[in-house]
């Protein structure tokens, strides 16, 4: 969620802009503005790509 509308704004405002309100598989990772009260929820290595790449990678290698 943007501060503003990118589509309505004035053009001059567009650097402004900012995110709000950020939300990855449903999880709140990031809450500014009318939204900061709003509990965020890291994610842990599990759900990192780079985690579980390595191994893939050292597996082929075999």
């Amino acid at each position: 969620m943007l501060s503003e509308d990118y589509f309505t704004v004035a053009e001059d405002r567009i650097p402004a802009i900012t995110s709000d309100l950020t939300v990855v598989g449903g999880r709140v990772v990031h809450a500014a503005g009318a939204f900061a009260a709003l509990p965020l929820e890291r994610h842990g290595t599990r759900h990192a790509p780079a985690a579980t790449a390595g191994a893939a990678v050292r597996a082929g290698a075999r």
